[in-house]
């Protein structure tokens, strides 16, 4: 949905300008919602409640939101909760963890016109953290400024379609409700469930299982993955021969894993992993390598990242002894390498691949094909609402 240009004037005038005539964050949720607009907020406000929060939570919340700390409140709509509700199974199913959901929700990162023009693409923190819906503390949100649209991430892509600023922050208005993203294993299963050609992860998921790591990616806290598409493994397989990859598979995968941290946006640099030896990571511009492997697409998890690639990481040590019989990506050499030093990425162009609902077909979201050049947006992925977000349902409910 595009922003009005309504919004667009209050969302870039001076906000000290109109501040002052709205109160404190608590007391605008409070609100009626002005004449004229074209939504309600009386689910999130019956959901800002002690019955529903619990007394600690209603009452560190309610003393943020009332002026103790400058914020960022995206507020669904009546429309979006009622989705939410019947995605998820009603309410009886979302009141144990409506603290939690909530809580994903506000972003001590004050999300206002500055902001906004400064950062086209940004990973802000929650309230969300060291919980059951996230190991990760603090959990984050995905940003995406492409004026005149504002995109807000966590499992699937939310717009933002008004704007409130308070005298402690501001509020957005979002049409979807921001659910928490899943563990490793329920992503890769809520993708693979879509039965999409490119965008699968069965031949990664199985590798994981038959190697006894789908444990370790779920709880190691925070972590980074690089997730190679099924077309990945399928070009591997086709060049080295199945008892070697069966040797060697165990080191490969956990060449994939960079423990101890959430990368969600790498700056060209070099990187060791979990297997111990080093990968490397350039960007340019929205084209970002890692290895000769291109990103398509980032995907959050509840604790950590995924980064999807086109092509399977290969160790030094382990392409060195297939002898350059594989079509897998190892590290370019030395004299390509990037330095730590390397400037950082400031506008990674890196897509969720999972697209919200629009009544009953999804808006295509675009990403690199495992054919097309570095940086080139080549194909679409599209599919019925009843399918992805059944998907994306069934990863959050795993957690809940």
């Amino acid at each position: 949905m595009r922003i009005t240009n309504v919004f667009k004037a209050a969302l870039f005038a001076p906000l000290v300008a109109i501040a002052s005539a709205q109160g404190t964050l608590l007391s605008a949720l409070s609100g009626t919602v002005p004449a004229g607009k074209a939504y309600n907020l009386t689910t999130l406000q019956s959901l800002v409640s002690e019955a529903a929060l619990g007394k600690d939570l209603f009452t560190q919340l309610g003393a943020a939101l009332g002026g103790g700390a400058n914020l960022t409140v995206f507020a669904p709509t009546d429309t979006a909760f009622a989705s939410a509700l019947t995605l998820l199974g009603g309410l009886d199913k979302v009141l144990p963890i409506a603290g939690q959901v909530l809580s994903y929700h506000v972003s001590t990162q004050v999300v206002d016109t500055a902001y906004l023009k400064a950062n086209t693409l940004s990973y802000i923190p929650t309230l969300l953290g060291n919980s059951s819906l996230a190991s990760i503390k603090p959990q984050v949100l995905k940003l995406e400024v492409k004026l005149p649209n504002v995109t807000v991430s966590g499992l699937i892509p939310v717009n933002v379609i008004d704007s409130i600023v308070t005298s402690n922050g501001v509020i957005h208005v979002v049409d979807g409700v921001l659910l928490p993203p899943g563990n490793a294993s329920a992503t890769l299963t809520a993708f693979n469930s879509l039965k999409d050609n490119v965008v699968a992860f069965n031949q990664l998921a199985a590798a994981l299982d038959s190697q006894n790591l789908t444990t370790a990616v779920n709880t190691v806290t925070p972590i980074t993955i690089f997730a190679p598409v099924d077309s990945a493994f399928a070009a591997v397989a086709k060049a080295v021969p199945a008892d070697t990859l069966t040797k060697v598979l165990k080191t490969v995968l956990t060449y994939h894993v960079i423990a101890g941290a959430a990368a969600y946006l790498p700056p060209s640099g070099s990187y060791q992993t979990f297997q111990g030896e080093n990968i490397t990571v350039v960007t340019n511009g929205t084209s970002v390598k890692v290895n000769n492997a291109n990103v398509l697409a980032t995907v959050l998890l509840s604790n950590g990242v995924v980064h999807v690639l086109d092509a399977v990481l290969v160790p030094p040590t382990v392409a060195a002894s297939l002898g350059g019989n594989s079509t897998a990506s190892a590290p370019p050499a030395a004299s390509g390498s990037a330095s730590a030093s390397a400037p950082a990425a400031t506008g990674m162009c890196l897509v969720f691949v999972l697209c919200r609902a629009e009544a009953d077909r999804f808006d295509p979201c675009r990403i690199g094909t495992a054919a097309a050049k570095p940086g080139n947006a080549a194909r679409s992925v599209a599919g019925t609402a009843a399918g992805v977000l059944g998907a994306v349902a069934a990863a959050v409910l795993v957690l809940a």
